[in-house]
């Protein structure tokens, strides 16, 4: 008899042990937290949607390696295509000057056909007019042409198809250039609302690559960013998968021109730049290559003056007991927050339980007052989970989004929760009892009950055996 008790024994000391290790199983991909965090993606710069129109180079592509020697003249048209209404437009085109360098600017008839010559035209040269608007922002130098006009007799037609204006340029070297648009401001109405436009660039090329006319670099540009870029915040721009098009050749030169007014021309192909203020900026970047190509590539965004965000991180959520958890354990969950903005904030933190259809039970929360730049505080919370029964609980730890009293002003509100499972269970006569909708796996099941179909055979066995065992 005492044999057959110590065997009881150790069959019940081994079924825990097979039950703990099955337990921990499934719960081990449950208990990882989940999280959004604010990653940085790298993507093209932002482009208009809803465009109204395209402005285009024309023609699209000059280029012949023979009959455009030094000193040769050039005229390209700048059009404007199925536009809406317009009474105003500023465009900037930019060429490698010691390639291709603009001399005068003609007159267009996008005003002209529809409210004969009275409007008013700002031009700005290489730098040198009245139009150099951009001039302060490092955009209007050399190899740019900026031009403007104001209708003074009200709007275009709608659907507006017409050339803005001409460019006269003077061939100064051998090689290849793009003839770059900036991104233009075309405005309507008595309020000069701004129109999003698209853009389509030319080309020049006097110099063979090879069986070919040479060709510019295709410039491709990305920036890493948070949802929202910010004032005194550094943003990585990255123009390294830029590449040459030209047999042979290879990238030599990464321009960068941030149109800020601090006059700052970067050579590097990936560029950390911190904006000192707010505001609207084009970014201006100009590739070449070896064989004396340069392609350009600019967009205009917004940088904020404030950002606001709070994060709980993948690590600040923590729970001292999540797997084999005896119904009636006391558990210690812990939630941290850091405000990683650029202002003080108010808010609220909280951990809360998961209850399904019920929606959420709040276990603790406590109000976040003036939580400075890059602080973080916490709190805890305590679960008795004596009334819960055996299944699987998701423990949420929360920062209510910011808001200026009903308006949310959190710039990324998708990292404001994390979430954790905690696994209960309970003993009952008959054995531990698991609840099948407390998400533990089928293998686990069916370990179980092999588990325990051998311990029931074991235990009923005849006592001859039972000895022959001992």
């Amino acid at each position: 008899m005492r044999a057959r008790g110590q065997n009881r024994y150790q069959i019940i000391a081994v079924c825990l042990i097979l039950l703990s290790v099955t337990l921990n199983l499934y719960p081990a991909g449950m208990l990882s937290t989940s999280s959004v965090q604010p990653q940085p993606t790298l993507g093209s710069p932002p482009s208009p949607t809803n465009v109204n129109g395209t402005v285009t180079v024309s023609p699209a592509a000059v280029g012949d390696a023979t009959n455009y020697p030094l000193g040769t003249k050039l005229i390209v048209s700048i059009k404007l295509a199925n536009a809406s209404s317009i009474n105003q437009y500023k465009v900037a085109i930019a060429t490698w000057p010691t390639i291709l360098n603009p001399l005068s600017i003609g007159y267009g008839d996008v005003f002209a056909f529809a409210n004969g010559q009275n409007f008013t035209e700002a031009k700005c040269i290489n730098g040198h007019g009245l139009g150099c608007g951009l001039r302060a922002a490092g955009q209007d130098g050399p190899g740019v042409v900026t031009f403007s006009e104001l209708s003074l007799a009200g709007p275009t037609i709608n659907q507006t198809t017409s050339t803005l204006f001409q460019v006269m340029y003077n061939v100064t070297g051998k090689g290849a250039t793009q003839i770059h648009i900036l991104p233009p401001t075309l405005s309507s109405g008595a309020g000069g609302n701004t129109l999003a436009v698209g853009r389509v660039d030319g080309s020049f090329s006097n110099k063979n690559c090879g069986a070919a006319l040479c060709k510019p670099p295709s410039v491709s540009v990305s920036v890493a960013r948070n949802s929202t870029l910010v004032q005194q915040r550094s943003i990585l721009f990255n123009a390294s998968r830029s590449v040459p098009l030209n047999p042979s050749a290879s990238i030599i030169s990464y321009d960068w021109i941030f149109g800020d007014g601090n006059g700052n021309v970067v050579t590097s192909p990936i560029v950390n730049y911190t904006y000192p203020g707010a505001g609207n900026f084009v970014v201006v970047v100009r590739v070449a290559d070896s064989s004396n190509a340069v392609g350009f590539w600019s967009f205009r965004f917004h940088i904020s003056r404030f950002f606001i965000d709070l994060v709980i991180g993948p690590d600040d959520l923590t729970i001292d007991h999540t797997t084999f958890v005896l119904q009636g354990t006391q558990i210690n969950i812990g939630v941290t927050v850091e405000n990683v903005g650029t202002q003080a904030v108010n808010s609220t933190l909280a951990v809360l339980l998961s209850l399904g259809d019920r929606g959420n039970l709040t276990l603790k929360s406590r109000p976040i007052v003036n939580l400075g730049i890059n602080d973080r505080t916490n709190m805890t919370a305590n679960w008795d989970t004596a009334n819960y029964a055996p299944k699987v609980y998701r423990v949420i730890g929360r920062v209510d989004p910011v808001r200026n009293g009903t308006v949310l002003v959190e710039n990324v509100t998708s990292n404001n929760d994390i979430s954790a499972f905690v696994q209960i269970v309970t003993i009952s006569p008959a054995g531990l009892s698991l609840s099948v909708v407390s998400g533990v796996s089928l293998l686990s099941l069916i370990i179980i009950g092999v588990v325990v179909s051998l311990a029931r055979r074991f235990f009923n066995r005849k006592p001859e055996l039972e000895a022959d065992l001992s």
